[in-house]
């Protein structure tokens, strides 16, 4: 009887515990930021608990497939839009102008 009871118990225990008694989430990001190489440049990735959510591997808001020109761009952009999903904004739609201002200096932003 004791051993088909105790189970319960220790269930129901656990169950009414205090918030502060239970076991906390662990610290860290939930989005993360990768960088990926793609054929003629570079893209960015984020991740929601390790998990792919947003794959751009092209320039957003512009017209066709144009990569970014480098890692250091593509990060920076990855970074706004990180910045604007963690303050809620889905999809964290990035802007022309925003773009341009992360673009690097003596390149060609792309035309519209």
């Amino acid at each position: 009887m004791i051993r088909r009871v105790l189970p319960l118990l220790l269930v129901c225990w656990a169950a009414c515990r205090e918030p502060s008694q239970q076991a906390a989430r662990p610290a860290g990001p939930v989005h993360t930021l990768g960088v990926q190489a793609v054929p003629g440049g570079y893209g960015y990735l984020l991740l929601r608990g390790g998990k792919p959510l947003i794959r751009q591997p092209f320039v957003p808001a512009v017209p066709g497939r144009i990569p970014f020109p480098d890692s250091l761009t593509a990060r920076r952009a990855g970074e706004l839009a990180l910045q604007k999903l963690e303050a809620g904004e889905f999809p964290p739609a990035l802007r022309r102008e925003e773009l341009q201002a992360l673009w690097p200096a003596g390149t060609d932003f792309p035309a519209p």
